[in-house]
């Protein structure tokens, strides 16, 4: 009795696992068709198998005529022994006539001496949620593939490694190959300059889920041997549990925006240079005029001459910054660092630019006496910023104003500031104050010269030294740029004084135009 009771306590355990999981189970004797059906079976079934002489036939008139081919494949290579379990999903027709998605797994758990199969035991779930679901995930992947294949900017969908496995009629067009030859080649393997897509730190951010996409430029060789230049953006598209993730790749063709540029700098570097020879002469016979003769001039032909000597300088000093503007853009520009002592040079350039705040009727305070300060920096560049922050000083100043220049360290920075009063820096222009040729509107400041570019070419000659420039400013009150850069204490700084005196001789020179 106890035996028949854990046997009856241990089934119902069973029905109700069984039923919580929405699993039915059915035994069929296949010697006679009559079988028994647990009652979650008959749930998801709609019927019993006590409930028809055929059952089995009423099972199969349930099954859509699509699925059912496969469906008694899968029955008859179970019960002949030819596989080990039957295997089939299926759409089933329900009491109510709506159509569900089926999964049936069966074993043969019986046979007689001839191997014939005598007893069948399965289960059936529903699966139509999950069928949905991969339905909508299908649908959306199709929609997607025709998103692709249809938009006008050239795309490409990546495996991890960079193998191509979509690439739409765009990309074809922009790589120079039909997209079809592209399927299973690595992008990587086409002809083109820059890191491999794998070693890319943005491609290990985007799988760690730090970053959503990044963006980076491309040049690559048509097989025509046509250069052309893309920007990519790369995302990642994540798949469902157990998928690989895929690299969605959209390249915006830049290669005529390239072309431009490079016409442009190359006007601008023509232009200067065939204007800087007759500035040059120009400049330099007034110059002589001014200084042999000036006594001799009646006073309006002399104003008519200093003018024209003001000018030439002023397009000369724009003709140098276009200069400077195309070398940096064309990556020509090189720096020659070294170590030096900063606090002399500043001072020395204090110095050199006096009459350039005298012109505004401004005095440049001279820098208070500090301990020296080291730095690697490109001398000629460096004092290049400083005039570019003096100067601005002084022409935004009132007259009989006073510019501050101070030196100091900060953590691991030296730091060198140039403050002046005035009107301070309007709110709505600070965000393009590094932007080329732009300047303050303001009616007050329209009479100042200058090209716009001051500010850009300080802002690339600090960054190219290590370091960085910025401002603050008070409306109505003071502004301060400063520059920071890295110090250098590698070594004693007093072992240095002898070669900072003779980089400081040797600047000098340069001021005169002996080097």
């Amino acid at each position: 009795m106890r035996v028949s009771e854990k046997i009856s306590e241990q089934e119902k355990r069973w029905n109700l696992a069984l039923e919580g999981s929405q699993i039915g189970v059915f035994d069929v004797d296949l010697a006679t068709g009559h079988g028994v059906a647990s009652e979650t079976w008959r749930a998801l079934a709609g019927f019993g198998f006590d409930e028809f002489t055929d059952s089995e036939a009423e099972w199969k008139a349930r099954i859509d005529p699509r699925d059912w081919p496969h469906v008694r494949q899968a029955n008859i290579a179970c019960i002949k022994g030819e596989a080990v379990k039957m295997q089939a999903e299926y759409r089933f027709r329900a009491d109510d006539g709506r159509w569900h998605w089926m999964r049936s797994e069966a074993r043969v758990i019986a046979r007689d001496a001839h191997g014939r199969a005598l007893r069948l035991l399965g289960t059936m779930t529903d699966i139509t949620p999950l069928r949905e679901a991969l339905n909508r995930v299908k649908s959306r992947e199709a929609e997607l593939e025709r998103l692709i294949a249809s938009a006008p900017v050239a795309m490409t969908v990546l495996a991890l490694d960079g193998t191509f496995l979509m690439a739409n009629p765009a990309f074809g067009l922009f790589a120079g190959y039909p997209e079809a030859s592209l399927i299973g080649r690595k992008l990587q393997d086409l002809p083109m300059t820059g890191e491999r897509l794998e070693d890319r730190d943005e491609i290990h951010q985007m799988l760690a889920g730090t970053l959503d996409y990044y963006n980076t430029e491309k040049h690559y060789i048509q097989p025509d041997g046509t250069e052309v230049f893309g920007l990519m953006s790369y995302t990642i598209l994540r798949g469902n549990d157990g998928e690989e993730p895929r690299f969605i790749c959209q390249i915006l063709d830049i290669t005529e925006r390239k072309r431009l540029d490079q016409m442009r700098a190359d006007f601008v570097a023509t232009v200067s240079h065939e204007l800087r020879t007759p500035l040059t002469s120009i400049n330099g016979s007034l110059k002589l005029v001014l200084g042999l003769m000036s006594k001799e001039l009646p006073t309006k032909a002399l104003h008519l001459l200093t003018v024209a000597h003001q000018n030439c300088d002023r397009l000369g000093r724009l003709v140098n910054d276009l200069l400077d503007m195309q070398k940096f853009a064309s990556g020509k520009s090189t720096l020659e660092m070294e170590r030096c002592e900063v606090t002399q040079i500043v001072r020395q350039t204090l110095v050199d630019n006096a009459s350039y705040g005298q012109k505004f009727s401004v005095r440049f305070k001279p820098l208070v006496s500090i301990a020296q300060i080291w730095s690697r920096i490109d001398v000629n560049r460096f004092q290049q910023v400083m005039a570019n922050l003096l100067s601005n000083a002084a022409k935004f100043s009132p007259e009989g104003g006073e510019v501050i220049t101070e030196v100091r360290r900060t953590d691991k920075m030296l730091v060198v500031s140039v403050t002046n009063s005035g009107l301070g820096i309007p709110p709505e222009f600070r965000d393009k104050i590094f932007t080329p040729f732009t300047q303050a509107s303001d009616t007050s400041t329209r009479d100042r010269e200058g090209s716009g570019l001051g500010l850009v070419i300080s802002k690339e000659i600090v960054e190219r030294m290590g370091g960085e420039i910025g401002y603050e400013s008070v409306p109505g009150g003071s502004t301060t740029f400063w520059i920071k850069l890295p110090l250098d204490e590698t070594e004693d700084a007093a072992s240095d004084l002898d070669g900072g005196a003779d980089a400081m001789s040797a600047y000098a020179e340069l001021r005169k135009g002996n080097l």
